[in-house]
């Protein structure tokens, strides 16, 4: 229809009173027709009359449309114009948008265009509001990346946002070590230990393809996820320029949003990168913790544990041993051999050690060819035991260089706590310092303990 001003309603009243105006002319040879009296159609007041009633019923339905319709229109105006002002104070800020059902959505009241109107409007609001809620999470998400360097707490947080924000009953996540892969957090799964063998994880971690899996109700995936049935079960790898780090899985008790599934590769690229970030950071402290020639501690993390492990002994009443060695006439081995041998033999002597320690013992550089162990919750009896193992093993020992056998032996010195009562670690050390001191002065190649 064509335009004649630039307001709808206003066209609309023109064309409504026109077209009353074209009837009120029409209707009396309309009536002559019908057999009424041309004395009375052709008379003057009834072309009148009739025009008169034709503008009066134009007038009537442009009213009664502005009424029913126009009110509808400008409650759709409005809330637009509401949202966008919301939108407006909001905008920048990590505020959710205030709107519900009862604020933002228009009362669908009509199956017709106008109803199809606010069905879309509200469908809009919809997805505005999740879309706003969508940006404010992974900000929050970003943000918590950004806070952890450490591995452990990095996937402890990002899988709770995982579960919280794709709604998931349960998931974990796995890191990629030294070419095998580790479960590192994991939620809402029961036989964990089992987890990191099952079939879909290996697939993933051979073809670094997504999977997903929907569940019939009768199938129950044993293995995976079992304090409940899921019904779609979400496996991904997590990369960092297309190198894969990790494997995300996640079980949901109902099937994942569609526009859940595609939000979830731009939160996996972001822990991508954050778990780049962390797995650098441990690398290079563990670089900076460790001495270079041996891999034990160097002096000044060394000391740090050691303090650590005293305090906890004293804390718990518990046992705290620590043995101090040195390599016996090692400058002579230097002046004889040269420093590339004296290196060699550090090594083998680190290596005769960790072979005579057990797991969780702490093993320190000291300096030169000086070193400290710490061995934790060993009692003296414990201590000495070690000791004498490591002074016998290192005597039995042969270091061959160019068909010539070096053979070196170790002086000892040996401190407990609470055996030895001391004040601080750096009672223990100076303890166990003179200890090591008297073995050497009494001929080498033995064990000493430290008196009371």
């Amino acid at each position: 229809m064509a335009r004649i001003t630039k307001k709808v309603f206003n066209d609309l009243a023109l064309w409504m009173m026109g077209f009353g105006l074209l009837v009120g002319v029409i209707f009396p040879f309309f009536m002559s027709l019908l057999g009424v009296s041309n004395t009375i159609t052709h008379a003057l007041w009834f072309r009148f009359a009739c025009i008169f009633a034709g503008l009066l019923v134009g007038l009537v339905n442009i009213t009664l449309a502005k009424r029913v319709v126009e009110k509808r229109l400008k409650t759709l105006a409005s809330h637009m114009g509401d949202i966008e002002s919301r939108l407006g104070e909001i905008s920048g800020k990590n505020e959710p948008i205030d709107c519900d059902n009862l604020t933002c959505h228009i009362t669908v009241d009509s199956a017709d265009a106008i109803g199809d109107s606010a069905i879309a409007f509200n469908r809009l609001v919809d997805t505005i509001a999740s879309s706003l809620k969508m940006e404010m999470n992974l900000r929050a998400y970003t943000q918590m990346l950004s806070k952890h360097l450490d591995t452990e707490a990095l996937c402890r947080n990002a899988l709770e946002t995982f579960l919280v924000d794709f709604r998931s009953e349960s998931g974990a996540i796995f890191v990629i070590r030294g070419g095998d892969l580790s479960l590192i957090e994991a939620k809402g799964i029961s036989e964990k230990s089992n987890l990191i063998h099952n079939a879909l994880i290996q697939e993933v971690m051979i073809d670094e393809q997504d999977r997903i899996l929907t569940l019939p109700d009768a199938i129950k995936l044993e293995g995976v996820l079992t304090k409940y049935r899921p019904r779609q079960v979400l496996i991904k790898p997590i990369k960092y320029k297309q190198i894969m780090l990790g494997i995300l899985l996640l079980g949901k008790a109902e099937e994942f949003e569609a526009s859940k599934i595609s939000m979830l590769d731009i939160f996996c690229n972001g822990l991508g990168l954050a778990l780049h970030n962390a797995i650098t950071y441990d690398q290079v402290q563990r670089l900076a913790a460790l001495d270079s020639l041996t891999s034990f501690y160097n002096r000044r993390f060394g000391l740090i544990r050691l303090r650590e492990e005293f305090v906890r002994a004293v804390s718990n009443d518990g046992f705290l041993g620590l043995i101090m060695f040195d390599i016996d006439h090692f400058k002579q081995v230097n002046d004889t051999y040269g420093h590339p041998v004296g290196d060699k033999l550090l090594k083998q002597i680190a290596n005769i050690t960790r072979s005579v320690v057990r797991d969780g013992d702490i093993l320190v550089r000291y300096g030169g060819d000086e070193f400290l162990i710490t061995l934790v919750g060993a009692s003296h009896t414990d201590t000495l035991e070690i000791a004498e193992q490591l002074r016998r093993a290192t005597s039995e020992s042969r270091l061959l260089i160019n068909n010539q056998a070096i053979q070196v032996t170790l002086s000892i010195g040996v401190v407990s706590y609470p055996n030895n009562r001391c004040e601080n670690e750096i009672d223990l050390i100076d303890s166990a310092d003179h200890a090591l001191y008297i073995a050497k002065d009494s001929g080498r190649n033995q064990v000493i303990a430290a008196t009371e």
